[in-house]
């Protein structure tokens, strides 16, 4: 399977994006350092050389625009919103197919065919995304791991 074209740390705290060409680049080169060199030398390239977005990065090769909230950006036809505050839901819940929010999503998405948030991360660990032109192909950490003793999980309610 090719790179995932979206990945999310499992507390929120980085995002990565592939561009068309594979290239892999990080919303920091601060936080969650750990992980993000283990991405970006999972994608064959040294750390130091890894791209960044943001507000004032763009990236060429992708359809990307970030302000403080977060980025929204389009592959395939998708419009994804990469969410890092949560006073950006309102907007981006009614506008993308896709809502990838570091913060809780305390209400349904009208537009959005797939929204992975805090609870989701914290529940399964890191999220990868590959966009489709349908509905995207999403993989998690625990996902992967499957039902072992050593998974943990969190405690649900008995129905």
């Amino acid at each position: 399977m090719q790179r995932p074209d979206i990945i999310v740390e499992r507390g929120g705290k980085l995002f990565a994006v592939t561009d068309n060409g594979g290239a892999i680049y990080l919303s920091s080169k601060t936080k969650a350092k750990f992980t993000g060199g283990n991405w970006v030398q999972r994608a064959g390239f040294e750390p130091s050389r890894a791209g960044s977005f943001g507000q004032s990065r763009p990236i060429p090769d992708l359809d990307l625009h970030c302000d403080a909230m977060g980025c929204v950006m389009t592959k395939v036809g998708q419009r994804i919103a990469l969410v890092t505050e949560e006073a950006a839901l309102r907007e981006d819940c009614r506008l993308v197919d896709i809502v990838v929010s570091a913060a809780p999503v305390p209400w349904a998405c009208p537009s959005a065919i797939t929204v992975i948030d805090r609870f989701d991360l914290w529940r399964n660990g890191a999220h990868a995304l590959w966009v489709t032109s349908g509905k995207p192909i999403v993989k998690s950490v625990n996902e992967e791991r499957g039902d072992r003793p050593w998974v943990l999980r969190p405690e649900r309610e008995a129905d």
